[in-house]
């Protein structure tokens, strides 16, 4: 089971270039499953995954343009955004900063019934 805990297991450049909010590299992988770190304190142009994935704010608070909705993020919230769906968040506060995590195939994955 791998833990990262505030990106002490990335090396030195990666944790620089997550904390500078560069979400090209993925802090954390198994499987299709990533984990990127993403923090800007400026507007980020509109994004459409291929996959399906979760957004876990840690700090501050930002505004998700999700398709036609926006919605009032801040630290300890989660949204879904399916693939496909362009997304981006506006109004980030100066410590904003979230987790990003992409799973499942290219398109996403189809709602299966729990039981």
């Amino acid at each position: 089971m791998e833990v990262l805990r505030r990106h002490g297991q990335a090396r030195a450049a990666e944790v620089a270039s997550l904390a500078a909010g560069d979400v090209r590299q993925p802090a954390l992988r198994h499987g299709s499953m990533e984990v990127r770190w993403c923090a800007s304190a400026s507007e980020a142009p509109d994004t459409q995954r291929v996959r399906d994935g979760l957004y876990v704010v840690a700090r501050g608070r930002a505004v998700l343009v999700r398709g036609g909705e926006r919605l009032e993020l801040a630290a300890g919230d989660l949204a879904f955004v399916p693939a496909g769906l362009a997304h981006r968040f506006e109004e980030p506060s100066a410590d904003f900063g979230a987790w990003a995590i992409s799973w499942g195939p290219p398109g996403g994955e189809r709602d299966f019934p729990l039981d």
